[in-house]
């Protein structure tokens, strides 16, 4: 069954959005030094999920046009023997970026605690409770990060065996990914021993760069098509390749 996942991140993004103004207006009815890091923890929010709204709902669109093979260049279908084997592959690869993320974002954490802790409280007790919420917070990302690649697999498992190439995104049994936009590059696509094509690409974070791999399967009786297919994103994505 194909599910657009991408809307309920767009609901989800609303949701944020709306506690990050909550926040932010606790924050000034207090009117208290103790509570100034709840504006700025909600401003942070309201901007984050108020700019990825915009970006889910395109990606909700494109998936939605994906899914009728509008500026698509491939639609693979796969038996279910070669869907475990592939998506085992994929599986694996997501296990790896979510750990090098995870110890990012753990590092980001660690330093904004740290920084709010001296410069932002004057009261002991409110920089505690505010420590403890943000630690809650990274716990609640780490568990993210360890069962997403379960959930991907589960996802993947129920979902059609098929793949969506396009130029500048994908959807592989049931994950989307868009390789390119204002935040996003390609520093490489390739063939990788004619299975996959491997789409190497990096996101821009407050934290950093972020470097990302995505392995589209390929039939064995589309390889030369495939082939071709990396011409186009590369011509498409104005990359150098090496």
């Amino acid at each position: 069954m194909r599910i657009n996942r991408m809307k309920r991140w767009v609901i989800a993004s609303v949701i944020l959005c709306v506690v990050g103004i909550f926040m932010i207006i606790y924050g000034v009815i207090r009117d208290d030094y103790n509570h100034y890091w709840m504006i700025m923890v909600g401003l942070m929010i309201f901007l984050t999920f108020f700019i990825c709204f915009f970006i889910f709902i395109r990606d909700a669109r494109r998936i939605e046009d994906i899914f009728k093979e509008k500026n698509i260049l491939a639609h693979w279908i796969f038996s279910e023997y070669e869907k475990e084997d592939k998506s085992e592959k994929i599986i694996t690869e997501q296990k790896k970026r979510n750990k090098s993320i995870l110890l990012i974002i753990s590092l980001f954490f660690v330093l904004f605690i740290v920084l709010f802790d001296i410069f932002a409280f004057d009261d002991t007790e409110e920089a505690l409770m505010f420590t403890e919420m943000m630690l809650a917070i990274l716990v609640i990302v780490s568990l993210a990060a360890y069962f997403s690649p379960i959930a991907a697999r589960k996802r993947m498992g129920k979902s059609v065996p098929e793949v969506y190439v396009g130029i500048y995104d994908a959807w592989v049994m049931g994950e989307y990914v868009r390789w390119k936009n204002r935040f996003r590059n390609v520093r490489t696509v390739q063939i990788d021993d004619a299975i996959f094509i491997e789409v190497s690409y990096f996101i821009r974070q407050r934290y950093g760069v972020q470097n990302h791999v995505l392995n589209i399967p390929v039939p064995s009786e589309y390889i030369e098509d495939a082939q071709r297919f990396v011409q186009d994103i590369h011509q498409a994505n104005k990359y150098k390749r090496f």
